[in-house]
């Protein structure tokens, strides 16, 4: 049985949820209907859907009002898990990429090696372990692990560790934020870990001074949009 095919309304829902920069603009108000109604035919016509212009332009005015409820509540619980947040750097690390049987292999070792360093970050893969440590430790890993057994190896690395409440595991959004912010600053995020409330963010150290600032001052404009709604 072949089955019904989709309505406007959802033929459009559908191709603007799947692109985030048109579902933001529209939910903000930023579109200009005639134009994306437009755009919108041409696209969902390569597709094989067609329909005319009134129909999808009043599928974008009902989805308009839909997603502006939606954004509202959002942003707003995402703001204030940010103006919550607090921010702490970890300078001169690197990021090792090795094997996952070799580092199995060696676990009691680089137990051994975690406990003392600085900084140590293991994280596993379906094919291997990423490590960011401390330069200090990084000779160790590299004798320990065999440089045979080393797929990646970058050097000159900071982490931004951003602290957040708790909430940040419940509410969708922050890591796309803060990653999007960053993206859109040309700045490049060679490793994203979350644990818990810790967002850790690793950049080349080129970059980790701009980032920063980026990020404080994302955390500071919440604060103070916090402030003034109470006010």
């Amino acid at each position: 049985m072949v089955g019904r095919p989709p309505s406007v309304s959802s033929a459009v829902k559908e191709f603007i949820e799947s692109r985030p920069f048109l579902k933001e603009c529209l939910s903000l108000g930023l579109v200009n209907f005639s134009a994306m109604t437009r755009y919108l035919q041409i696209e969902l016509g390569k597709r094989g859907f067609e329909a005319s212009l009134g129909a999808i332009k009043m599928a974008l005015i009902r989805l308009r009002e839909e997603l502006k409820k939606e954004y509202t509540s959002l942003d707003s619980r995402i703001r204030t898990i940010i103006a919550s947040s607090v921010m702490e750097l970890q300078t001169d690390l690197v990021v090792i990429s090795a094997y996952r049987n070799v580092v199995l292999h060696k676990m009691p070792h680089v137990m051994k090696i975690m406990g003392k360093a600085r900084f140590f970050q293991l994280t596993q893969g379906t094919v291997t372990f990423t490590i960011i440590a401390a330069r200090e430790v990084s000779r160790d890993v590299i004798n320990l692990l065999g440089k045979e057994n080393i797929m990646e190896y970058l050097d000159d690395q900071t982490a931004i560790v951003i602290i957040s409440p708790e909430e940040i595991t419940k509410v969708p959004g922050v890591i796309a934020l803060i990653s999007t912010v960053l993206a859109s600053n040309n700045i490049n995020i060679t490793q994203i870990i979350s644990c818990y409330r810790e967002t850790i963010l690793v950049c080349n150290r080129e970059q980790a001074s701009k980032a920063y600032s980026i990020l404080e001052n994302m955390i500071m404009t919440a604060r103070r949009t916090a402030v003034s709604n109470v006010t």
